[in-house]
């Protein structure tokens, strides 16, 4: 979801957002490159969990600072001098990335991604009340095991990429879901619809493929208001007895493979368990792309970069090694840089990437929280208004117990931060 942004790469889940690279979970950031669950920053580099910060560079937990190198106050004429100095190399950039990871490790963290929760659990909540197991969702109320939900649901249930939803089950990728169940990739308002598939603005439809703002219809049949009552019924008195009803469409019938899916970015399983779970399994195709820019050949910074870059086939480095073929099942095994890219590239003075768009999309997936809940306590021994000795508030949340991070309470986290 890239909503209302300009001039962004490789980012994901940007919210008014404009020449960034790198980035995650940011609202209204400009400027900004490997910065991770911040808003309202600018000139902010290889930073996590900043609010209204400017010119930053490897901070963490930051509340409206500037001029903060890895979160020390060095002042505008030493930052600006440590950050003139910087010579944007690829090697740079791999030794800024390990030692931004070792201050995030020792900073505490609150225990979910998000603002304006009430009696809910999962990750990545915003404006959430009531809702249980749900991730990456905005303004939710009275649901359940939802993901990738926005904007306005209510009273739903197992849904997936959906926008503004009320009173439904089982439905994914549907903008506008109502009283619905068992929908798949269905466009504008699907109302009191069942077991479709890619329709558009139905109501009242069973079975059915592709139509569009239909009514009444089993099967892509058209019937009376009477006669569709009285068969739907039939059908799911049927369906009830095989044990069919009340199941989403099997993984059998799905146009994609496994490792084709998002469901192989959230829940990874390798190809024996995949095929031994049921599901379809795609095994890369060969590629034979000549390449004519080897990895070890790329230009170490934008400065060194040519004019007919563009131009080049380049060789993703992840092609360097066994362990990386067998890392990344979905490199393309070479890339292209587009002019537009190359402009954002000269915009903030980054050097080109090493490796192709799916395996950079695949490190950038691996630094979001799994979509999974482990039962944990707040890590916090220091003394606060609503604790002396260790903090006893437990708490469902993303991050393992194997995870090196210091993982918060709320109230914790709010007084550590502000």
């Amino acid at each position: 979801n890239q909503e209302n942004c300009f001039f962004l790469s490789d980012c994901y889940m940007a919210e008014k957002s404009e020449f960034c690279y790198e980035c995650i979970n940011i609202e209204k950031c400009s400027h900004c490159a490997w910065a991770y669950d911040c808003s309202d920053c600018v000139n902010v580099y290889f930073s996590s969990d900043c609010r209204g910060c400017t010119d930053c560079f490897g901070c963490v937990g930051m509340r409206s600072k500037q001029y903060y190198y890895f979160n020390e106050n060095i002042g505008k004429e030493e930052y600006e001098k440590r950050v003139k100095k910087i010579k944007w190399s690829r090697n740079f950039l791999k030794e800024t990335k390990e030692n931004f990871f070792k201050l995030r490790a020792n900073v505490p963290v609150k225990f979910y991604h998000g603002a304006n929760v009430q009696n809910s659990s999962g990750d990545y909540m915003q404006r959430a009340e009531r809702a249980r197991y749900v991730f990456n969702c905005r303004d939710n109320k009275d649901t359940a095991y939802m993901q990738d939900a926005w904007r306005q649901i209510e009273d739903c249930m197992d849904c997936t990429e959906i926008i503004i939803g009320q009173l439904s089950y089982e439905v994914q990728g549907v903008d506008t879901p109502h009283r619905s169940a068992f929908i798949r990739s269905g466009f504008n308002t699907i109302t009191d619809s069942f077991y479709c598939d890619m329709c558009f603005g139905i109501s009242d439809c069973f079975g059915c493929f592709g139509l569009k703002k239909n009514q009444y219809c089993i099967l892509n049949k058209q019937y009376s208001k009477e006669e569709y009552a009285k068969l739907k019924e039939k059908i799911i008195k049927h369906m009830r007895q095989t044990e069919e009803w009340g199941e989403y469409f099997p993984a059998s019938v799905s146009p994609f493979a496994y490792n084709e899916s998002m469901a192989q970015d959230y829940f990874p399983l390798t190809k024996e368990q995949a095929l031994k779970d049921g599901y379809t399994w795609c095994d890369r195709l060969a590629r034979d792309y000549t390449t004519t820019l080897s990895t070890k050949d790329l230009p170490e910074t934008f400065e060194e970069v040519g004019v007919n870059i563009s131009e080049e086939i380049i060789q993703c480095s992840t092609q360097n090694s066994a362990k990386g073929i067998e890392k990344y099942p979905l490199c393309t095994t070479a890339f292209k840089i587009t002019p537009l890219e190359l402009s954002l590239y000269k915009i903030l003075n980054l050097p080109i990437p090493e490796k192709c768009f799916p395996c950079r999309r695949q490190d950038r997936f691996a630094l979001r929280n799994p979509r999974k809940l482990w039962h944990r306590k707040c890590m916090c021994s220091k003394k606060h208004t609503h604790h002396d000795g260790p903090c006893r508030v437990e708490f469902e949340t993303t991050y393992s117990p194997d995870r090196k991070e210091i993982v918060y309470c709320e109230k914790c986290y709010q007084q550590e931060v502000y």
